[in-house]
């Protein structure tokens, strides 16, 4: 007989005591393995941003290629943790002008031209995705853009763990949601954001600059593996910008 195993509810204490462990491993981030691809596959949104904002900028391993392309880069996280190994890691580029946690990003004046939210809206509950495009709203400049990715169609089944302390299962990566285009453009719309455009692709893909890895993730795909194209990725702005 099957076993049904309950999902593990994520508090606001549980997911901060969870970043706060894996701020301790930036290894399996994704922007530390491919910060400098995803960079390259956002260009043409990227050029012309002068203050960029990284939002869920975890330990901030998207922050060096993010300063290559704009005057002045600000990084921001839930965690504490996160958040002062990024300004750690980081204080030595010019361009980056320090990353803060959320609370204490809501209370500064500026406003940013561009904001990346990175493989972030898979772990949002219904409430901290509301409070997301609310900031978005609030921390953009007028006419300003964000970048939505995502993982694409996930099945987050794949990924789960065991928790024996619990006794419930839960996504390695703390994902609680699986978007498709269709899901992500509706959300963003009725958040009261206008897509300019949404695709898929994949952000990891190095092409001919990696070589050995392009092969490999190929014959990942022939085992059927790895999807083509397994991000989303969204660009939007406020339909009624506030002035």
């Amino acid at each position: 007989m099957t076993r049904n195993y309950q999902e593990m509810t994520w508090t606001p204490e549980r997911v901060a005591r969870f970043w706060a462990w894996q701020s301790r491993h930036p290894e399996q981030y994704f922007t530390y393995l491919f910060g400098d691809t995803i960079v390259r596959h956002l260009t043409p949104w990227l050029n012309g941003g002068k203050h960029v904002l990284d939002y869920g900028c975890g330990t901030g391993f998207l922050i060096p290629h993010l300063s290559e392309r704009a005057e002045s880069v600000v990084g921001t996280d839930l965690s504490p943790e996160s958040v002062a190994a990024t300004n750690d890691r980081h204080g030595g580029i010019a361009s980056f002008s320090g990353a803060f946690t959320l609370e204490a990003l809501r209370q500064r004046p500026e406003r940013y031209d561009i904001i990346t939210v990175i493989e972030v809206v898979e772990h949002l509950q219904d409430r901290e995705l509301d409070a997301l495009f609310v900031d978005l709203r609030d921390l953009l400049a007028p006419g300003g853009m964000a970048i939505i990715t995502t993982p694409n169609d996930e099945n987050l089944a794949l990924s789960e763990v065991y928790c024996p302390a619990t006794d419930e299962v839960f996504h390695r990566y703390q994902h609680v949601r699986s978007w498709t285009a269709e899901t992500l453009e509706q959300r963003v719309e009725q958040s009261g954001f206008a897509v300019i455009r949404a695709f898929t692709t994949d952000l990891s893909d190095a092409g001919w600059r990696r070589p050995v890895q392009a092969l490999l993730r190929f014959a990942e795909r022939l085992r059927g593996g790895q999807r083509a194209a397994p991000h989303l990725v969204c660009i939007c702005r406020a339909a009624d910008p506030r002035p």
